[in-house]
This record gives structure tokens, sequence and C-alpha cells, in this order.
């Protein structure tokens, strides 16, 4: 399952033609839905963009193994109109926090900073991109599945040389249908990923097999959950070794798969 959050109904409208969403009656928040997709319209602001999210997730279900990606235009003082720019930096302008999305797959597009602003931004002062619902839809995305299905893909509507006030509706709606390929990858990445997570926690042997090695408190025990997740995420190989099976504790296990980690290639699949 993937989730869709665009913040206007004219990043909605693209999406929801592609994908041959249907619209679910009722609700506080217009959503639409087919069998392996949702999409939220949330409005204008991380307020919005959070609450939204968290409508959704209670509307679907509590399904840890759910991909987000949240969709829109951005501005940014010097990226052409129509550039496609995957996240790996939100940063709330107001609060000072800051979040790095983990972009362990092949990139389809290029990636680069991302500031979330209270107000239109018509200065662009920074070499990043601008906009008002990435840092409200991450944090609160983060809080339902693992960081690494969580992602902000974001498309260039104004510059200093095209103001946001020239930026129309059916404006808007091209820009989004121009990146309909590069969405698709970016689905099908998550979807793909989704899936390996969800077949690894219906399947714990690996997770056992820490378990019956080495004695782990409660606290290491969700802290090895997440490590093998985050693995899984990354590699459909085997975490275990003879070097690991070699570490007298607990704890040295857990040090050994955040070493290896920091490293680890990246071999995604679809298959």
């Amino acid at each position: 399952m993937l989730h869709f959050v665009v913040a206007l109904p004219a990043e909605a409208k693209p999406l929801i033609e592609h994908y041959g969403l249907v619209r679910h009656t009722g609700g506080a928040f217009p959503v639409y839905e087919n069998e392996n997709i949702t999409l939220i319209v949330s409005g204008i602001g991380k307020v919005a963009a959070a609450a939204a999210t968290g409508y959704l997730q209670a509307q679907t279900g509590n399904h840890s193994c759910t991909a987000w990606l949240n969709i829109g235009i951005v501005g940014h003082n010097r990226r052409a109109i129509g550039d496609g720019v995957l996240v790996h930096k939100i940063t709330d302008q107001i609060t000072g926090r800051n979040w790095y999305p983990p972009l362990t797959f092949g990139l389809p597009c290029v990636s680069d900073d991302l500031i979330t602003v209270d107000e239109p931004e018509t200065e662009y002062r920074e070499n990043k991109l601008y906009d008002m619902e990435a840092a409200g839809f991450y944090a609160t995305a983060c809080r339902f599945t693992t960081a690494e299905l969580v992602h902000c893909y974001k498309i260039v509507s104004d510059n200093l040389a095209t103001p946001s006030e020239e930026v129309s509706t059916k404006t808007v709606q091209a820009l989004i249908e121009q990146r309909l390929d590069t969405i698709d990858v970016l689905t099908q990445t998550l979807q793909a990923f989704a899936a390996r997570l969800a077949e690894f926690q219906s399947d714990p042997g690996e997770l056992a097999r820490f378990l019956e090695h080495w004695r782990f408190t409660v606290s290491e025990q969700h802290q090895l959950r997440r490590l093998l997740l985050h693995w899984r995420a990354r590699s459909p190989k085997t975490v275990w070794s003879a070097k690991l099976a070699a570490l007298p504790s607990a704890n040295d296990a857990l040090r050994y798969l955040r070493q290896e980690l920091d490293i680890l290639p990246i071999e995604f699949s679809k298959s």
C-alpha cells in the first residue's frame, strides 16, 4: 500500500486520473483510492499536511509497512521550472528542526534540501527548495512507518524569474503530468520496499535467530527490530555471518549492525 499526500486539488487531479483513483465519500478530507494506492488532499500548510496524514492513517489502519509519498510544487531560486527533485533534507524554518529522509535506493532524479515555510516564499534567499507542507507531513508519517518508506518528491513551479503569483491551476496540473513517469518509478520502488518489509515482519526468522543467540533487554529488542528492518529495506541478503555470530554480547551485535548499515551498499531490486 502507498499513500499520496498532496496539498492542492490541481496536484491531485493528474494522479487521480493516472492511477484510476475513486473518491471515497464523506470525511474531513478528500480521499481517493484504488486497490493499492490512496491519495488525500490536505490543503496548504504544514499543520494541514500533518492533520491529513494522521487522518489517512486512522482511516486506512495501522499498517507499519505502508509507504508514504508527499508530492507537490515548490519554489527555488535557480532550478528550472519543471525540475523534479527528491528531498534528502527537510528543515522547518520556524522551529529549526531537521529531518533526513534516507534515500536507500537508486534515484530516478536529483535530490536537494528543502525548507518548509509558513508563508509563501518570494525571495528564495537560500539555494534550496521551498514548500509549505513537507515538515508537517514527514514528521507525522514517520510515526507510522520506518523512515525508508517516507519521502517527498517536489516539482519546481516558481523561481526568481517566474514568481509564484504567476503559477496557475493549469500550470500546476501540467507540471505534475510531465513527471508522472518519475512518480511511477518512485511508487513502484516504495511499494517494493514496503512488500519486502512486510515479508520480514511476517517471517521473523532472522530476528528469532538473534534472540536465541544473545540476551537482549526489552529496549535492545526494539533497537534490534528497527535495525533489521533497515537492513531488509536496503538489502535482500541476510545480515547473519560468522563474524557476527562470534560477538560476545547483544550490545556488540547491535553495534556491529549499526556499523554495517553505515557502509551497506544499495542492492535494490524490483523483484
